[in-house]
């Protein structure tokens, strides 16, 4: 923990949580929720900075993604698409929520539990238009990341007031 809060300091910091954010479009074990409320912790005074760059990044990830499989869709479905995914529960529930309400799913999704992934996947199938993707995108997490950084900040100064960390 020390050497976290001693990173949480620099300058990169930030920018790096939010570089690891975008990533989390393509490498699908990047935990994000845990990221921010570990980085707050670190430093619950950052906590504004380190959400915008976070959600910043996982919006211009999941863009980037979409628009990759918007341009290359073909390819990607025989290569990289495996019939597991298009039979997984959050694959269903993705396509649903898209079919019915289009970029309001792509919300929807971004701000609930479920993996945004396979939404992105499949409005990038769908060929949505990127500023879609981006506000529906950030309109999801923004909502999310920011209250999870909120919780995180102020949750020591509310447990030490119940007295229940002392």
């Amino acid at each position: 923990m020390s050497k976290l809060v001693t990173y949480s300091s620099r300058w990169w910091y930030a920018p790096l949580l939010g570089t690891l954010s975008a990533l989390d479009a393509y490498i699908l074990i990047v935990p994000n929720e845990p990221i921010i409320a570990a980085g707050v912790f670190a430093r619950p005074e950052r906590w504004k900075s380190l959400c915008t760059w976070m959600t910043l990044g996982n919006t211009l990830g999941a863009v980037s993604l979409a628009a990759l499989v918007s341009a290359q869709s073909e390819w990607i479905i025989d290569h990289f698409i495996s019939a597991k995914m298009l039979d997984s529960h959050s694959w269903h529930r993705s396509v649903k929520l898209i079919d019915r309400h289009g970029w309001w799913g792509l919300m929807l999704v971004s701000l609930s539990p479920l993996p945004q992934h396979a939404a992105v996947i499949l409005v990038g199938l769908a060929q949505m238009a990127p500023w879609k993707v981006f506000f529906g995108v950030l309109a999801g997490r923004a909502p999310k990341y920011y209250g999870i950084g909120w919780l995180a900040a102020k949750s020591p100064d509310v447990l030490r007031r119940w007295k229940i960390l002392s």
